[in-house]
């Protein structure tokens, strides 16, 4: 049998005025950073030595949206595309997106689709607060590259 060699790391973004993207623990000791106390964490996938999924998870210090953003990287470490799922209490709405890109950065096509929030049934012309998509199109441009 094959050993691919899987693993994922969690990073957390602790900066407060400024991204500060470092290492954490999933099961931090008393007095390390709890990722649950964060606004902003990325668990990052490996496979024979190289990054080819970060799951970023995003919310509003309130809580009443929370973003998931997963980037899908080539063997290459280039974009190939975004899954964004956005939560929001602002128009109770759910908007699933993907992003499809070439290995040069270029967006090749955008799918959406609008859900309610609460029974996730389709939601047609949905009035909701946008969240951005941060776009690292290679790993080398992720905020905690110097960490992998």
């Amino acid at each position: 049998m094959k050993r691919t060699n899987k693993r994922r790391r969690l990073f957390g973004n602790v900066g407060k005025d400024t991204d500060d993207w470092r290492p954490l623990k999933e099961k931090p000791a008393k007095g390390e950073t709890d990722p649950a106390d964060l606004n902003e964490v990325a668990y990052v996938w490996t496979k024979e030595g190289k990054v080819v999924a970060v799951g970023f998870e995003f919310q509003s210090d309130s809580r009443d949206w929370g973003h998931i953003v997963t980037c899908y990287f080539r063997d290459d470490g280039t974009l190939a595309k975004i899954h964004a799922r956005l939560n929001t209490f602002y128009g109770d709405v759910t908007r699933i997106r993907d992003d499809y890109y070439n290995s040069n950065g270029k967006l090749l096509r955008t799918t959406m689709k609008y859900r309610d929030v609460q029974t996730q049934k389709p939601k047609k012309n949905p009035n909701y607060q946008e969240e951005p998509i941060p776009v690292y199109l290679s790993v080398r441009a992720l905020p905690f590259f110097k960490s992998l």
